[in-house]
């Protein structure tokens, strides 16, 4: 499965997501339908999150005025360059959706493997939610169409997996993540720790 062009990504990041309707007809070729899919309120609340903690740590500012917005309030107009960043994150997220969806109807044995950062899966947000949308409206012989529940398409069909780095004290323990955290157990269907410390040799 493929992403978005980078360069498709940069001009929602700058103009919105309006812009792309005005992009030549072999362009919209390479990406889902118009509209996308509104982003959800916990993909917003997710990503605000997360750009909070990469500004608290870098002393940066989304908007350039050292402020930023409650994480539920992305999608209005109080940071514009925000909520642009945030649709942006759902181009890829919904291309990436598109294309699996692609490959699942001209499959003859519809298995795929897709691989991604962790982000575009994580809880069940971004690419789930775009392949939900999808499966229900364009996978019709699949019959996902009568399931009501958000999400209920994609776990009809599909498993997720994160890998996620862990440093280990010499005792065995975690370092830097709460193993009972119960966000970690709602993080995907599979959740694999790795050693960060660990190498490859050649």
């Amino acid at each position: 499965a493929e992403t978005a062009p980078s360069r498709y990504v940069s001009i929602v990041n700058s103009l919105g997501q309006e812009a792309l309707e005005k992009l030549p007809e072999k362009a919209l070729e390479l990406l889902p339908p118009l509209p996308i899919k509104t982003p959800s309120a916990a993909l917003c609340y997710k990503f605000a999150t997360y750009m909070r903690a990469t500004q608290m740590q870098s002393g940066t500012s989304v908007d350039g005025e050292g402020g930023m917005c409650p994480a539920n309030d992305v999608l209005n107009d109080s940071n514009p360059a925000l909520k642009r960043m945030v649709l942006a994150q759902s181009l890829w997220d919904a291309t990436m959706a598109w294309k699996l969806v692609e490959v699942l109807r001209k499959a003859e044995h519809p298995k795929v493997l897709h691989l991604c950062g962790r982000f575009h899966v994580e809880h069940g947000l971004g690419i789930p939610e775009h392949l939900d949308a999808y499966l229900r409206r364009f996978h019709c012989d699949l019959n996902l169409g009568f399931m009501s529940e958000d999400g209920d398409a994609f776990r009809a069909i599909a498993k997720t997996a994160v890998f996620i780095p862990v440093e280990f004290a010499p005792n065995g323990k975690p370092l830097n993540i709460d193993l009972k955290d119960p966000l970690l157990a709602r993080a995907a269907d599979y959740v694999i720790f790795t050693n960060s410390a660990a190498t490859i040799e050649p």
